[in-house]
């Protein structure tokens, strides 16, 4: 990024930011209460809007109306982003490809940030790239995911509450691909957060709109009944031919005992978690511990993953995004 010149004085409250106040800045932008010194021309190469914005005055819209007010003698447009979006979108026109820093994992705030201004102000390059680093996240390919979740290198860092952000971003750009697998993070949530929302880094409210509510509830529940069901087809899976057990009563006593012990836990161990790649396989490692052979502990991983693999198919329907018309049905 360009060297700046010290901040320059605040006028009526408004604070220059010291990161993106040039000193041959021609424009200065102010989003909420504080002031961007930048330059007309690269601004407005990279979005139209930005051409609009600084061009003759429009009365009715607020948005593009060049102000008759200067600050640190450049004329002075104000727009009605919040300052930290519109800070990452000028770090991105003015720093380029170094804003995505290639496989070093990228905050999701940041890419949220990208998303909305990249789609406000129709820069595409823009846009895409932080969608692109998103959609390996919340993705609906089931391989794709379920790689993604096993690994520590990624290309986002993330909270398991950015998925709220996660839904509203998918249905604000159309990337309803998003969808399944964002709501079925929304779903590992507890419900008071699902209900009452969460508070994005620049300050700003995220929420579900109430039919996205009622979709999350309702999909919570329904994978909660797919936990049960899959835990029931756990503990009765047959041995595979090349069991080496020291006998099947051997097997059949080791599950039927690691279930009796779980039964009365049941209560608390069912969760709207049954896609998860490590799920029920503490369960397993520990039947292995206690005697059961190898063959076995690998037919188990297989079975949960076919089981896994045909909930994830499910997802759209279990929070109903094929009747709001999100996804084919």
């Amino acid at each position: 990024m360009m060297a700046t010149s010290a901040p320059a004085r605040a006028l009526n409250g408004v604070q220059p930011d010291p990161d993106l106040w040039f000193d041959d800045g021609n424009v200065v932008v102010i989003a909420q209460q504080t002031g961007f010194r930048v330059h007309r021309g690269p601004l407005s190469r990279h979005s139209e809007m930005f051409r609009d914005m600084f061009s003759v005055p429009q009365p009715a819209n607020c948005e593009s109306q060049a102000l008759f007010e200067e600050m640190d003698g450049c004329p002075v447009v104000h727009v009605t982003d919040t300052s930290y979006d519109f800070k990452h979108l000028l770090r991105a026109i003015y720093d380029g490809a170094s804003v995505f820093p290639g496989v070093e994992p990228m905050e999701f705030d940041v890419l949220g940030s990208l998303v909305r201004m990249g789609h406000k102000y129709q820069i595409d390059t823009i846009l895409q790239e932080a969608l692109r680093r998103l959609e390996t996240i919340f993705t609906n390919d089931f391989d794709a995911w379920d790689l993604h979740q096993g690994r520590s290198a990624t290309l986002v860092s993330l909270h398991p509450e950015h998925a709220i952000e996660a839904v509203n971003l998918a249905q604000l750009t159309g990337r309803t691909a998003m969808l399944p697998s964002a709501f079925y993070m929304c779903g590992l949530l507890e419900v008071d957060t699902i209900m009452n929302g969460v508070t994005r880094a620049d300050g700003t409210a995220e929420r579900l709109s109430t039919h996205d509510l009622q979709r999350c509830i309702m999909g919570k529940m329904v994978l909660i009944k797919h936990d049960a069901e899959i835990m029931a087809k756990f503990f009765q899976a047959g041995a595979p031919e090349d069991c080496t057990c020291p006998s099947q009563d051997v097997r059949r006593v080791l599950m039927q005992s690691r279930h009796a012990e779980m039964t009365p836990e049941f209560p608390d161990l069912l969760d709207s978690c049954p896609i998860d790649p490590d799920y029920l396989l503490g369960v397993i490692v520990e039947l292995e511990l206690n005697g059961l052979c190898e063959p076995c502990g690998m037919a188990l991983r297989a079975h949960l993953t076919a089981w896994r693999r045909d909930l994830w198919e499910l997802l759209p329907g279990c929070f109903r995004l094929a009747e709001s018309g999100w996804v084919e049905g």
